[in-house]
């Protein structure tokens, strides 16, 4: 962009010391020849006439073809401002966007857990609450670390999910994330998939590693559809809450004797968030 900039501001000033080299040159050189080839003062005035005339040509065709490469460098750094515009506006608007989706969303999961809050047992509830409060947060700021919102590596998310958040959450007891998607399946997360995964997730954790289990959590996936298995979720509320959460990307929980899964259809879109 400099460049182009530096080129305008100096170009009138390059055309016109380009015009004045070529003239002197010119001049010097031409009448010099027009001299030597001159037999006789008649034929040294036409000569003359002719290198007037050349020299229009030239000079002429000269500052043509200068002034098409100023306005072609003109042009080209306009519509290089134009692009640089057009992504300066589309960032302001995926920002301004993704503050409306973070107010809406942060409000109504922070509604969600202060309803769990007025449900659960007394003597749990600032504990559970500082838990899910943290759970909500980081999944956020995982997921907003990718930049783009809209296409989230599952596998790195689960994985850095459980490294960052889950062995803090669960007072460093031991949480292992495994992946058996095959190669070339790739399961990509939006932040709508992304925060309610991170949320269900943080529930089964807090139930499993309560009494002491380790917790692996393994992502899958096949033509139709993807899960996470764990160890066999909560009950009661938190056995509620994981459904909900579950339901927010268009999924159920699957129970079986020792496992639970999430399992969402690849082409499920997810819900608004809860509240």
């Amino acid at each position: 962009m400099l460049h182009w900039e530096v080129m305008r501001d100096h170009a009138p000033l390059k055309i016109a010391l380009v015009y004045a080299a070529v003239g002197f040159l010119w001049i010097t050189v031409s009448d010099r020849i027009v001299e030597w080839i001159a037999a006789s003062p008649q034929q040294l005035v036409r000569l003359q006439t002719y290198k007037g005339w050349a020299y229009i040509v030239i000079t002429t065709a000269l500052v043509y073809g200068l002034m098409r490469l100023y306005a072609a460098n003109r042009a080209a750094a306009h519509r290089q401002t134009l692009r640089a515009n057009k992504v300066i506006e589309a960032s302001l608007r995926q920002k301004e966007l993704l503050v409306r989706e973070l107010r809406h969303r942060v409000h109504n999961n922070l509604q969600a857990i202060i309803a769990l809050m007025n449900i659960s047992d007394e003597s749990q509830t600032t504990e559970e609450a500082k838990q899910r409060v943290f759970a909500l947060s980081a999944s956020h700021e995982l997921a907003l670390s990718y930049g783009d919102i809209s296409r989230i590596d599952s596998r790195d998310f689960l994985d850095r999910f459980t490294q960052r958040f889950l062995g803090r959450y669960t007072d460093g007891r031991t949480i292992r994330f495994e992946s058996t998607v095959p190669p070339g399946m790739g399961i990509t997360f939006t932040i709508n998939h992304a925060v309610p995964v991170g949320m269900y997730l943080a529930e089964i954790c807090r139930h499993e590693c309560g009494i002491g289990t380790e917790v692996t959590v393994v992502l899958s996936a096949d033509e139709t559809s993807w899960w996470i298995e764990t160890p066999v979720g909560p009950t009661g509320v938190s056995a509620s809450l994981c459904e909900a959460w579950a339901a927010q990307v268009g999924g159920t929980v699957r129970r079986g004797d020792r496992t639970a899964a999430l399992v969402v259809p690849r082409a499920s879109q997810p819900t608004p968030s809860l509240g």
